[in-house]
């Protein structure tokens, strides 16, 4: 946290008129309150929304899966393809050093 020297000051509400901690009390409050038909409503519509988000998110993470074993893919090749190099480099260098070319 903040340090408390001698010149600390109580910090006051960013927008002067009500603290975060009530304002969620009274948002929670009036959640508890409102009328099933109304609260019925707003639950349809985050059930909307988690289901869209949950779509995307797996759309995502399947792109993301593709985009990896490509990703492994192509590494394993590049692997393969520098040993297969390195392989031949050490032919040759052990055909020169026996006086073959």
């Amino acid at each position: 946290g903040r340090p408390r020297g001698k010149n600390f000051k109580e910090r006051p509400t960013p927008h002067r008129k009500i603290e975060f901690q009530k304002l969620g009390k009274m948002i929670g409050e009036r959640w508890k309150s409102i009328d099933p038909d109304t609260k019925a409503s707003y639950l349809v519509r985050a059930s909307i929304e988690k289901q869209r988000y949950e779509k995307k998110k797996k759309e995502y993470l399947d792109q993301k899966s593709i985009y990896e074993s490509q990703k492994k893919r192509s590494h394993t090749h590049e692997q393969s393809c520098d040993k297969v190099d390195d392989d031949e480099g050490a032919q040759g260098r052990t055909k020169k050093a026996q006086g073959q070319t």
